[in-house]
C-alpha cells in the first residue's frame, strides 16, 4: 500500500504533466510552439546551431544571414546569432507566407521550382 507522501508525489506528477500537455497545446494552437521547440539550445547560436535547428545547409543559413533575415551580429568572422532572432524568422517567415529563394530558384510546393 503507498503512503500518504507516495499518493501526493503521484497526483503532483500527474497534475505536471497534465499542465504540460495543456500549455502544448495552447503554444501550438497560438502559433507559439517555437518558444519551447528549441528550449535545448543555448540563447546564443553558432552557424551549425542555426543549419541544426532549421533544418538547412551551411550555405543556405549563410545565405540567410547575408541577407539578413536572421538578425545577427558580426564580431570579425565569427557570427552571433541569438535563438529568439531564429525564432523570430521562423514566426515572420510562418505567418507572411514567404517562399524560400535559393540559387534563383523559388520553391512554390514541395520538389517543384519556378525561374
Amino acid at each position: 500500500m503507498k503512503t500518504a507522501k507516495a499518493i501526493d508525489c503521484d497526483i503532483l506528477y500527474f497534475l505536471i504533466r497534465a499542465l504540460c500537455v495543456r500549455l502544448y497545446i495552447i503554444l501550438t494552437s497560438k502559433g507559439l510552439i517555437f518558444l519551447i521547440m528549441f528550449s535545448n539550445y543555448p540563447d546564443i547560436v553558432s552557424v551549425p546551431q542555426v543549419c541544426q535547428m532549421l533544418g538547412i545547409g551551411r550555405n543556405s543559413a549563410y545565405d540567410l544571414l547575408h541577407a539578413d533575415q536572421i538578425q545577427h551580429v558580426r564580431v570579425g568572422k565569427k557570427y552571433i546569432i541569438p535563438k529568439q532572432a531564429v525564432i523570430g524568422f521562423l514566426n515572420q517567415s510562418c505567418y507572411n507566407g514567404d517562399q524560400i529563394k535559393r540559387g534563383g530558384l523559388t520553391l512554390v510546393k514541395e520538389g517543384e521550382y519556378v525561374q
